[in-house]
């Protein structure tokens, strides 16, 4: 099992130039060789793969979405995207 792609907003996959650089999608799995074809997927889709290492790793990857929803709540009509 990987962990990879929730941290992305609908508006960074529409219009990447939104982050102005490159785009990270965090990796997280106990699976080498799973969390390998999950980087060469992010790497198809021209994004930059970030392996956090271990599955245990997720629980920081859904508090970067539960951060970035919060904000999106919170803040109607800024524009914020990471």
């Amino acid at each position: 099992m990987v962990k990879a792609f929730n941290t992305l907003g609908m508006a960074i996959l529409h219009g990447r130039s939104l982050a102005g650089g490159p785009v990270s999608v965090p990796l997280a799995g106990d699976d080498r060789q799973a969390k390998g074809r999950v980087a060469r997927l992010v790497k198809g889709a021209r994004l930059e793969p970030i392996d956090l290492g271990p599955l245990v790793a997720a629980t920081y990857i859904e508090g970067m979405l539960e951060l970035y929803v919060g904000y999106r709540i919170n803040n109607t009509g800024k524009a914020f995207e990471f």
